[in-house]
Order: C-alpha cells, then sequence, then structure tokens
C-alpha cells in the first residue's frame, strides 16, 4: 500500500493509503484514514476529507476505533474506511485529507506545574495519493456491466415440484466475491432483464 506519513511523531499525527495504488477501471479500491491521538487530545471541529474527483466513493463500514504501539508510544487509532471506484484511465491524485484537534499543553517546567495545561489546536494533514487507473482489458464480453473482481453466482428456487401454471415462485440469486460491484448498477441490469 501507498502511505504518506507526516515526519516525527507527537502527540497526534494522522495516515493515509490506499490498498490498490493502480487499480482498473471500476476496480473497487479501499482508502483508509487513521487519525493517531494519545489521551487528552480531541478532535476540534470537521475532518476535511479528500477531494475524489475522478472516483465514485461509498463509506465502509463504521468508523473502527483500536490501540496501536508507535514507536514505544501507544496511540487511540480512529480509523475511517472509503470504498472508491474510479470511473475513467489515467493519473489522478486522491487530494489531501485534514484534521483538527485539540492537544494539551503543560505550562510549567517543574512536578507542580506540569499539573497546569491549556490546549492548542493544531492541523493535521495526510498528504496526497497519486494513483494510477489503467483502462480495462480487452476481451470482456459484450453485456459486461463493470463488475471487476472474482464473483461467484449462486441461485435458489422455491419448490417448483408443487407448482402450478401461473403461480409464482421465488428465485433468489446471490452475488459473492472481491471487486467492485456497485449494486445499484447491477440492480437496474437485472430489472432491464426482466429479473
Amino acid at each position: 500500500p501507498i502511505s504518506r506519513e507526516p515526519e516525527g511523531r507527537g502527540p497526534a499525527f494522522v495516515t493515509a493509503q490506499v490498498d490498490t495504488p493502480t487499480p482498473v477501471v471500476g476496480q473497487a479500491m479501499i482508502y483508509t484514514l487513521d487519525f493517531y491521538h494519545t489521551p487528552g487530545v480531541s478532535l476540534s471541529r470537521q475532518a476535511q476529507y479528500p477531494n475524489t474527483t475522478g472516483f465514485l466513493t461509498e463509506d465502509q463500514a463504521p468508523e473502527r476505533t483500536f490501540t496501536r504501539v508507535v514507536d514505544g508510544r501507544t496511540y487511540t487509532v480512529n480509523e475511517v474506511r472509503i470504498a472508491m471506484y474510479p470511473s475513467a484511465e489515467g493519473h489522478f491524485e486522491i487530494g489531501a485529507a485534514r484534521l483538527y484537534c485539540k492537544v494539551p499543553v503543560h505550562l510549567g517546567d517543574d512536578d507542580f506545574d506540569s499539573i497546569l495545561t491549556t490546549t492548542t489546536e493544531k492541523e493535521l494533514e495526510a498528504a496526497a495519493i497519486p494513483v494510477d487507473v489503467r483502462p480495462l482489458p480487452e476481451g470482456r464480453p459484450a453485456d459486461f456491466t463493470g463488475g471487476v473482481g472474482r464473483f461467484t453466482v449462486s441461485a435458489r428456487l422455491d419448490d417448483a415440484s408443487s407448482a402450478r401454471v401461473g403461480q409464482a415462485l421465488n428465485l433468489e440469486l446471490t452475488v459473492r466475491g472481491e471487486g467492485g460491484m456497485r449494486s445499484e448498477e447491477h440492480t437496474s441490469e437485472l430489472q432491464s432483464r426482466g429479473l
């Protein structure tokens, strides 16, 4: 994965990465933004998520929180994951993300004064990430609808042995796999085919 991180580690920092820096058109690519912070640090205003021109985006599971040790220091990590689907081939850039947080600052030099603190606002930036989107390979079927990945399809039909002419049956289709297949695109395709 490509990762852009600031120099040095303080009480708070942010990282961004993508799992696939060279996807093909329509292939799902997961962008992960991690906010690392120590006790006493809190977000002070709404994050500025990156510019994603050239990509369709879809939030993934809710934000995840966990702890991680970096350079011997324990951080709480708030993680946001966004699925991105490139809409055209070429060179793109996922813009920089910015977070704003309040960081405690100790006011004194000795043990007694160290309990006196105030906060200061810091702007944290995860740098832009370049992405080179490749074209779809040649030789795809004429009815190709854009699903990029590895998929399996299974079907289950209600007990047809006791069905009568004109009686409705339920057909359940299940698509499983890994890759990019936006459900609304394929639902409309199935509906256009009478399913």
